[in-house]
């Protein structure tokens, strides 16, 4: 081919070059970053204050407990680790899973001395308000308590023989200390049924798997809360006020809380009441 053949040629053809060329550009900076990125969480990965972060989190009860095990460590880790000689910071959020669901470990930590102290250690769990503080040691006996229980009252009248709502008790971990809302029921009879929700107070759990606790004074609602922030942004708004304490001792049986109402007979919804764990069903 001569030289105004090959002129002739190039003229014909060089625009299906460019694209060619274009998309290789794009797969070489697709891999160039890729390449960066391994090696960022290569890094990571590979020091000491997350591989100490890790271990805290798979050998945490409450963890476990949430998500079931083994935990394993999601791929991409967010944050950065930034090292000067014997000093440095940490502020990592990294994915992790089990079983049961999925998870955020949030790590904020210094080094001075050559030496990692935390400041922040904890584990959000997914589609949950739960957040698990591995700063502090959990009992295993309040790991047993923690999670979303529910109580129906009995109803003769009702096709199953229960109520078709009933009293809700959430229970969450929180710097060591078990904490928890009410969601109850107040039973007027021919003046109808109210909703309340409510923090409840003096929460103490003892190693031989019991639990006592009081449900303060609480507003009345026409529709149940969802949420302290339903009744916070006064999108559900009260329609009167209970001054009524009611004192609580329960304990775990066979997978259920049992509780007794050791307030006034009249105060309680029942003197007995047992609490099924996550969503109820009739037995």
């Amino acid at each position: 081919m001569n030289q105004h053949q090959e002129t002739n040629w190039w003229n014909r053809n060089w625009k299906w070059f460019v694209p060619v060329g274009g998309l290789g550009a794009i797969i070489l900076l697709a891999l160039f970053c890729a390449l960066i990125a391994y090696i960022a969480f290569g890094f990571v990965k590979s020091s000491g204050i997350y591989k100490e972060a890790i271990a805290k989190a798979k050998m945490d009860s409450a963890v476990m407990h949430a998500l079931g095990s083994p935990i394993k460590e999601g791929i991409f880790v967010a944050g950065n680790i930034k090292i000067s000689g014997a000093s440095g910071q940490a502020d990592l959020a990294i994915p992790i899973s089990g079983p049961k669901g999925k998870a955020t470990l949030y790590v904020l930590a210094t080094k001075s001395a050559d030496k990692w102290n935390f400041s922040t250690l904890e584990v959000a769990i997914s589609g949950s308000a739960e957040r698990i503080n591995l700063l502090f040691n959990v009992s295993s006996s309040l790991v047993l308590f923690l999670g979303t229980w529910e109580y129906r009252q009995r109803n003769s009248s009702s096709p199953t023989g229960y109520d078709n709502q009933g009293e809700i008790l959430e229970l969450i971990q929180a710097c060591g200390l078990i904490q928890g809302f009410y969601f109850g029921l107040e039973r007027t009879g021919e003046h109808g049924l109210w909703y309340t929700l409510v923090e409840i107070q003096d929460v103490k759990v003892s190693e031989d798997r019991r639990i006592t606790f009081i449900v303060p004074a609480r507003n009345l609602y026409r529709d149940r809360p969802d949420s302290l922030e339903d009744i916070e942004t006064l999108t559900n708004t009260p329609t009167g006020f209970t001054r009524t304490e009611l004192k609580f001792q329960g304990h775990l049986k066979n997978g259920d809380l049992i509780f007794h109402c050791i307030s006034e007979p009249s105060e309680c919804p029942e003197e007995v009441m047992v609490f099924r764990k996550g969503k109820w069903t009739q037995s």
